[in-house]
């Protein structure tokens, strides 16, 4: 094993050699490992570094409780872009499982844990009530609409999670729901 970085986001190199793969630990700020633009932006530099190295089959390594929706999504874009597989170690909760999602092969480990739950907005402190007002009026749409995009993310890997995940409405008003990766692995979210 060879460490060729260390930063917020771990680098390990297993192995030398081309035909093995370069896996990248996700590594957030706190025991959680948030998802947050710090996070995953330098996630993002680390594969992006790699890639420009010449290494072709990297993994992104999560175990993470979640954290930023948004930079989740944005997170997951650029790695459908970079072509990355992932891998759940242990837990993979909330905005985690989008990262997840973004792997062209997404394995888990055998304890490995999945969690979904409501999206949840946080107002900022300071705020006047005047202008708590008009955002609380406005968490409704701004719930659907990351809600939706959440479930875009899952149908486009696995359509029965999504489907389970939206009749029971997890992601606006449901109450949190736990898989395991055999759970997963049978309806398709967990590829292997």
């Amino acid at each position: 094993m060879k460490i060729i970085g260390l930063s917020s986001a771990l680098i390990i190199v297993i192995g030398l050699n081309t035909s093995q793969a370069t896996t990248v630990k996700f590594k957030g700020p706190g025991d959680a490992n948030a998802v947050t633009k710090e996070s995953v932006a330098q996630l993002i530099a680390n594969i992006e570094r790699l890639k420009n190295a010449g290494e072709r089959d990297i993994v992104v390594e999560l175990n993470s409780g979640g954290g930023d929706l948004q930079q989740a999504l944005n997170g997951y874009a650029k790695m459908k872009e970079l072509g990355v597989d992932t891998y759940a170690s242990i837990y993979c909760g909330s905005s985690c499982t989008i990262l997840y999602a973004a792997g062209k092969r997404r394995t888990a480990g055998k304890v490995a844990k999945f969690m979904f739950h409501p999206i949840k907005i946080e107002l900022a402190s300071g705020l006047s009530k005047e202008k708590k007002a008009e955002v609380k009026a406005r968490m409704d749409e701004y719930i659907h609409h990351f809600s939706q995009r959440w479930y875009e993310v899952i149908r486009s890997v696995d359509s029965h999670l999504a489907y389970e995940l939206e009749r029971d409405n997890v992601l606006t008003e449901g109450r949190e729901r736990n898989f395991t990766a055999r759970t997963l692995r049978r309806s398709g979210f967990v590829s292997e």
